[in-house]
């Protein structure tokens, strides 16, 4: 056998070989333009992913921004949403809620109130089908003053009433306090409560057959968890479908509820 066979293969023979090759494969590439394997390496999917994922949700961003609206910085608060890559037209996706909220509100700002429109009308149904009360109460109301910005006194109402229900029944106070001004003139040009001798009025929108079943099974005294049970539906979509038919009676408890109910007799015709 040669001699020099006999030759460890990690011998300064061999590690000089190899550099030579290393040496020579990134000439190669430095001449025929090709990336080297640092740059291959800094620009990897891994690492392009890595880069990027800040931009696919910062709520720190949002919160930002809330706060230069609530100081009346408009222009500062674009700027801290801009990260985010949000757009009116986006169908807004449920984990990125609260970013979307945040763009509504920039968006009130600047009187785009059928961009509002568009956003809250994908954002509400998510709400209602997770059970998220304090969402409902936050986007109706975005709802009331982008309706109220347009000129549709009637609608802005509907939908600040609706608010309001949710509201008074989990005791959401910021969720109207947060909104400034805006909500406060809203709020202040609200029609008050009717008299209980008046007579009471038509609904404006009727009450769905399975929200009339829901108020049959209230005036029967039962439970929430028991109303989920009998129509086979979550404790929270119970409490959203509650929240509605409260808001289309104009009322906010159980017991007004009932008695708006009687008064139009929507119950009479059910055993």
């Amino acid at each position: 056998m040669p001699a020099d066979s006999k030759r460890p293969r990690g011998g300064p023979a061999f590690r000089a070989c190899t550099c030579r090759w290393r040496l020579r494969g990134r000439a190669c590439c430095s001449r025929t333009g090709s990336r080297s394997w640092r740059t291959r390496r800094s620009t990897s999917p891994w690492k392009r992913r890595r880069r990027t994922r800040s931009r696919s949700g910062c709520p720190a961003c949002a919160a930002k921004a809330r706060v230069y609206l609530a100081e009346d910085r408009p222009a500062d608060a674009k700027k801290a949403i801009a990260p985010l890559g949000l757009s009116e037209k986006d169908k807004p996706a449920f984990n990125r809620e609260y970013e979307y909220a945040t763009l509504a509100r920039l968006l009130l700002r600047q009187r785009k109130y059928s961009a509002v429109i568009r956003l809250l009308a994908w954002l509400k149904p998510q709400a209602e089908r997770e059970g998220l009360l304090s969402s409902l109460a936050e986007l109706a109301l975005l709802l009331a003053l982008a309706e109220h910005g347009r000129g549709r006194r009637a609608d802005a109402f509907a939908a600040l009433r609706e608010a309001l229900a949710v509201g008074e029944a989990n005791g959401y106070v910021r969720s109207f306090a947060d909104e400034g001004l805006a909500a406060a003139e809203l709020l202040a040009a609200f029609p008050a409560a009717a008299p209980a001798e008046a007579k009471p009025a038509g609904l404006v929108e009727p009450l769905l057959e399975s929200e009339l079943a829901l108020m049959d099974l209230v005036r029967r005294g039962a439970s929430n968890q028991e109303i989920a049970g009998e129509l086979a539906l979550s404790l929270g979509t119970v409490k959203v479908y509650l929240s509605r038919v409260y808001g289309k009676l104009g009322v906010s408890s159980r017991t007004q509820a009932l008695n708006r109910a009687e008064q139009l007799g929507l119950l009479e015709h059910r055993g």
